[in-house]
């Protein structure tokens, strides 16, 4: 387990808030925070190694991976100045975390190495009127960088949300992202430009007192400019019908389609036959194509105020075809060589020009799941509850890039299934 764990994990911080007005309406606040992890030298170069810190990212000079390190210090903190009263509402913040900064041990962090900022505000509509309850509007943009000086984020947020005089609601988003540096496309490696794109969505439901609910959610992510395109886009509609108090039954369809035109790989080592700035390797990508249809269904029911039963059911199916498969040219671009002719899907080879050939399996994959689990809940005493739970999943998958929604549906039924029964007490003592 030493190659696992860490021995070791502290984090040291600071936070605080200070009102600027005597009617607390600006209130500027922060934190600051110190963290070390400590351990063998094999947990700290595969903690160094890990997505979190990528530092062993070969075309910049300010990090590395120290193979003796038997501890890891960083550093964080964040400014925030926010007025939190009135129509107008506004908030802005700028953080840094230290690429060294880890605190998984005793929270959640995704990553490190950012100076990271934005500036926000928002209107609320508080007077109601003949079309709706409440409304509200609001911009943000944010912006951020690593310790290198890369441009790693940005964006320009804009969002409504609406709940109309017959209790519909509507919320939509719509942000314009700018070009970038994409530091984590290839997974350690160098670095990748990232085109310009766009996000938008929205979100609409009918009044939640009716016995009949509907509701939609979709949403659609794109970089035009990148190659053949990205372009990534969800459906997700739903239904409730609730025929008593008691009782509620909903179902909602999934479907997803993602179309990435720069899906990272594999790395493969070839050494003298790539840029100086690539540590040795190859950085592999396809493009990705991948469909998934899954659903929800939930049903509840309450028996007495004390006894109720909660249901949850997901199928689910995703495959993805992979092609145009291609390497990175240089860092810091978007360009690539298209191996073409020189993969041969046969015999699962690159032979790229000049280089040594090397073997390329096609990721193409056909997944299914099957998940479900029913909660019984008895409070058979107030405020001791006694917990009844089975919990059900069936996995399967194949090399198939195709959807095939009937062969999935057969498969996945077919497939082994796991289940779990779980009896959780709870007793309340009266002190």
């Amino acid at each position: 387990m030493d190659g696992l764990l860490n021995h070791q994990g502290l984090v040291t911080a600071l936070d605080g808030w200070h009102f600027l007005d005597a009617k607390k309406m600006w209130v500027l606040s922060g934190w600051t925070a110190m963290t070390r992890v400590a351990g063998t030298p094999e947990r700290m170069v595969a903690l160094q190694r890990n997505p979190r810190h990528y530092l062993q990212r070969p075309d910049v000079s300010y990090l590395g991976v120290d193979s003796s390190a038997t501890a890891l210090t960083g550093f964080g903190g964040r400014v925030s100045l926010n007025k939190q009263d009135g129509n107008l509402i506004s908030n802005s913040s700028i953080g840094v975390l230290s690429p060294d900064f880890e605190v998984n041990d005793m929270g959640y962090q995704s990553r490190a190495d950012m100076l990271l900022g934005h500036t926000g505000l928002q209107y609320r509509f508080e007077h109601p009127n003949r079309i709706w309850h409440d409304a509200l509007t609001a911009v943000v943009t944010f912006h951020g960088f690593d310790f290198g000086g890369d441009y790693t984020d940005a964006g320009y947020w804009q969002g409504n949300t609406v709940t109309f005089a017959n209790d519909w609601t509507i919320d939509t988003e719509l942000m314009y992202v700018p070009p970038t540096t994409n530091v984590r496309r290839s997974r350690g490696g160098p670095r990748m430009l990232e085109h310009e794109g766009g996000y938008g969505s929205v979100t609409f439901s009918t009044a939640n007192r009716r016995r009949l609910v509907f509701s939609f959610y979709g949403n659609r992510n794109w970089a035009p400019a990148a190659g053949h395109g990205t372009d990534i886009y969800e459906i997700k509609p739903a239904l409730e019908w609730k025929p008593a108090s008691n009782l509620s039954l909903q179902v909602g369809p999934d479907v997803q389609r993602v179309i990435e035109d720069a899906q990272y790989v594999r790395r493969v080592d070839a050494p003298g036959e790539v840029p100086a700035d690539f540590g040795g390797s190859r950085y592999v990508f396809a493009r990705m194509d991948q469909t998934t249809v899954a659903a929800e269904i939930r049903l509840n029911i309450s028996f007495t105020p004390r006894l109720s039963l909660q249901t949850y059911l997901q199928p689910l199916v995703s495959a993805a075809r992979f092609s145009d498969f291609k390497e990175l040219a240089r860092a810091g671009s978007y360009d690539f060589v298209h191996y073409g002719a020189l993969y041969d899907p046969a015999a699962a080879t690159v032979s790229p020009a000049g280089g040594t050939p090397f073997a390329l399996y096609d990721p193409s994959f056909n997944a299914r799941s099957l998940r479900g689990n029913a909660v019984l809940r008895w409070e058979y005493r107030p405020g001791s509850v006694l917990f009844f739970v089975w919990t059900q999943s069936r996995n399967d998958a194949e090399a198939i890039g195709d959807l095939q929604l009937g062969h999935s549906a057969r498969r996945l039924f077919d497939a082994e299934a796991d289940d779990v029964f779980l009896v959780k007490a709870t007793y309340h003592l009266d002190l």
